[in-house]
């Protein structure tokens, strides 16, 4: 998502190892459960991590 680059710089410090933990939680897995939200209602369990 090129639009949340700017938000992640200034969370990171742009340091490779956190953009990747960034990605990975924010946005692959965050996001996914919000979209997934949106279709009904979600349970407690935690989901996996999307694959790519």
């Amino acid at each position: 998502m090129p639009g949340l680059r700017d938000l992640m710089v200034q969370i990171t410090g742009d340091a490779p190892g956190a953009n990747n933990a960034f990605t990975t939680q924010l946005v692959d897995w965050f996001l996914h459960r919000v979209y997934d939200e949106r279709a009904g209602p979600l349970s407690d369990a935690i989901a996996p991590i999307p694959a790519k």
